[in-house]
């Protein structure tokens, strides 16, 4: 309907979402003005700033003038080259609105060849910066066209970016301008950079948030340790609430044949919580804590899952295919350990410290950066009783009098 209301846009994208394994939506992009620069932006890919393939839409006659085909020389990309290619013939819009959900499960390539994705890109946007030199630049294309809505009767205008007619065409010549391509350029050795070194982390994304830029050009010389939490601070779970995870686990569990047969994936979620419970409830009887371990709650479901240890590491396993990177704080963790500041990750969690290492190696994170991870379920107290923060004072070898960040 978007395109027999609008019959200049010959292509939109929609507002991408993420969903999780069980459909619901735990990530909403916020609405972006896709120029032709923005679209050929290799920082984009280094801020995790997407066109979702399935809010992608066109009319069949900008495909017919893009040649019609797909590159299979990208076996990851060959979506991104297509929308490289339509842009050089019509302007993309933005609609304010979700008109599809991308889906993350744990057995998907988006996940296991991310960086794969991101090299074949960074091929792409080399070459269409190299055919856009040998053009004499006539028409600058890093203007976006006007937001369109499904409330038919509003366009709106991309903020500080102006308007844009919708078929702008590639007659000889159309281009960005010198300016424009030197910065693609820069953008493009970045990201080329940081393919080099997969574990490199950015070291500005925190410039972009007002508090963390704070910390990390302000803290003063008297700071020496700085403690971070772990999930929803460092890491996010794709998942909006984390019991979530435990219906993934039943289901792998179900794969490998370790879960009963008469117990379902949803059904594992509920004994899976009643078996921290119980397990909690243990440890407060023998050893005057409420801090249990992962294995302690799986032997309390030995009956039904039948291997504890394989069970075990699936739900680590889980862990590891479901949660990704905060770039802001993995950005200022790195420039906090250049400074010289040390820096510690502690986590209530029923995780060991190795365990809960191995997550954070499977996120990207180089385990070289933190002086200590620490988690409650190795000494018995949390951070919530302010414990935790105390005994990891005390394996750090730091002192009490040492100020701390946290």
């Amino acid at each position: 309907m978007l395109f027999l209301f609008y019959p200049d846009v010959d292509w939109l994208i929609g507002r991408p979402t993420v969903a999780n394994a069980e459909g619901n939506i735990c990530y909403r992009q916020r609405d972006l003005a896709w120029s032709r620069s923005k679209i050929l932006s290799a920082k984009g890919a280094l801020d995790e700033e997407f066109m979702g393939q399935d809010a992608v839409f066109w009319r069949r006659s900008l495909w017919a003038r893009a040649g019609a085909r797909l590159d299979h020389r990208f076996g990851l990309a060959a979506d991104y080259e297509l929308w490289v290619r339509f842009a050089r013939h019509a302007a993309l819009h933005t609609v304010r609105d979700e008109l599809s959900s991308f889906r993350y499960h744990g057995d998907q390539r988006s996940l296991a060849a991310k960086a794969g994705y991101h090299r074949e890109m960074a091929a792409v946007i080399e070459a269409e910066l190299s055919r856009l030199r040998r053009m004499p630049a006539t028409t600058p294309l890093d203007q976006a066209p006007p937001f369109l809505s499904l409330d038919y009767a509003a366009v709106f205008p991309p903020a500080a970016t102006g308007t844009l007619s919708p078929r702008h065409g590639e007659s000889p010549g159309a281009s960005v301008g010198p300016a424009g391509l030197e910065a693609l350029e820069a953008e493009l050795r970045l990201l080329q950079r940081t393919l080099a070194n997969p574990l490199s982390l950015r070291v500005d994304f925190q410039k972009d948030d007002a508090g963390l830029h704070q910390l990390s050009g302000g803290l003063p010389a008297s700071v020496r340790y700085v403690f971070f939490d772990c999930f929803d601070t460092l890491l996010y779970r794709l998942s909006d609430e984390p019991t979530r995870l435990f219906v993934e686990v039943g289901r792998r569990l179900l794969r490998a044949g370790l879960l009963a047969a008469h117990v379902s994936p949803g059904e594992f979620r509920i004994l899976r919580q009643v078996a921290e419970t119980r397990a909690r409830e243990d440890a407060w009887s023998v050893r005057r804590t409420r801090e249990c371990s992962i294995e302690e709650i799986y032997a309390r479901l030995a009956p039904v899952v039948g291997d504890p240890g394989r069970a075990v590491e699936a739900e680590i396993e889980t862990e590891r295919d479901f949660c990704y990177l905060n770039p802001n704080i993995a950005s200022l963790i790195a420039t906090l350990h250049r400074s010289g500041k040390r820096v510690a990750v502690l986590s209530d969690n029923y995780l060991s410290s190795a365990q809960l290492a191995s997550v954070l190696r499977a996120c990207g994170l180089d385990l070289g950066l933190f002086d200590l991870i620490l988690t409650s379920r190795d000494v018995g107290v949390t951070k919530t009783e302010g414990r935790l923060f105390q005994a990891a004072l005390k394996k750090g070898s730091a002192h009490e009098t040492e100020k701390i960040v946290r």
